[in-house]
């Protein structure tokens, strides 16, 4: 049964793509674009099982340092009216940040606040302000400043100072926020989901507490709670950026940068209860 329900957890966003869809398709919009939500489902399942069974882990600081550069990598990309948040690969573009920014913050999730640790993240704050981001801004700045928070390892002096420097550069990345048409299947979604009725919003938050349930079923040790906390701080920034701002609505909007990105949750949650000196409670280093 147990396992089951693991299978199952892996298509999680499944429902609350399909919401999406149908609200959309309802108000007269194309349910077409939902294809990359279901593309990056399968993708992601797969990959996670993939890590799973063969345990393709990269230590150290490796993986927080490889993801920046890919999020840095869109600013070589031509953007959109100055705006630069995308890889673009053919018809598609990808959300970089939404889909790497958990693997940034990973280096942080051992409770080891120190600028080694910490730098990975603040080059990514440093990358939401040229692109400019303000909603992975937000989440990153949230994420880090709880694990900075929680962190049992580091000088108090650097974990202030690092909560310091996400936060201002937060700040100054909404002052340069730039206001983007909203699509309304993507950063509209919300809008037209409440067009649909009360029902469909209750089934939209159905759907999205199926889709927190595989890291609440994992927070009931004090370890796996501050960890995962951290990382669903992450996914709550997002969303909140997207309701001040113009931005992708996470998994409900059209698009595969978000699902790829909680597909990236999930594995760095996993990962970091597979390795070894992370147990006990808080956030301990190994």
């Amino acid at each position: 049964m147990r396992r089951v329900l693991q299978t199952l957890s892996l298509f999680a966003p499944l429902p609350v793509a399909v919401v999406g869809a149908v609200a959309a398709h309802t108000q007269g919009h194309s349910a077409i674009a939902f294809w990359p939500n279901l593309a990056a489902i399968a993708i992601g399942a797969c990959v996670v099982v993939g890590l799973q069974r063969r345990a393709l882990w990269l230590s150290g600081m490796t993986v927080p340092w490889l993801s920046v550069s890919v999020v840095a990598a869109t600013l070589l990309f031509p953007g959109y009216q100055g705006v630069h948040r995308w890889l673009s690969l053919g018809a598609i573009q990808l959300h970089a940040s939404a889909v790497w920014s958990p693997w940034v913050l990973s280096g942080l999730l051992h409770g080891t606040c120190t600028w080694r640790t910490a730098g990975a993240v603040l080059v990514l704050q440093a990358i939401h302000w040229l692109q400019p981001d303000a909603a992975q801004s937000t989440g990153t700045a949230l994420a880090t400043v709880a694990a900075c928070g929680m962190a049992r390892e580091g000088y108090p002096l650097v974990r202030w100072l690092v909560s310091l420097a996400v936060t201002v550069m937060c700040l100054g990345t909404w002052a340069r926020d730039v206001a983007l048409p909203a699509v309304p299947h993507v950063e509209g979604i919300l809008q037209l989901v409440a067009a649909c009725g009360v029902p469909w919003v209750a089934l939209a938050g159905v759907a999205g507490l199926i889709v927190l349930m595989p890291f609440t079923a994992r927070m009931r040790a004090p370890a796996r709670f501050a960890r995962t906390g951290v990382l669903l701080l992450l996914l709550l920034g997002e969303f909140v950026g997207a309701l001040l701002g113009a931005y992708p609505v996470p998994l409900l909007g059209a698009g595969a940068g978000h699902v790829l990105g909680w597909y990236a949750l999930y594995a760095v949650d996993l990962r970091t209860r597979q390795e070894p000196g992370t147990t006990g409670s808080g956030l301990r280093g190994r």
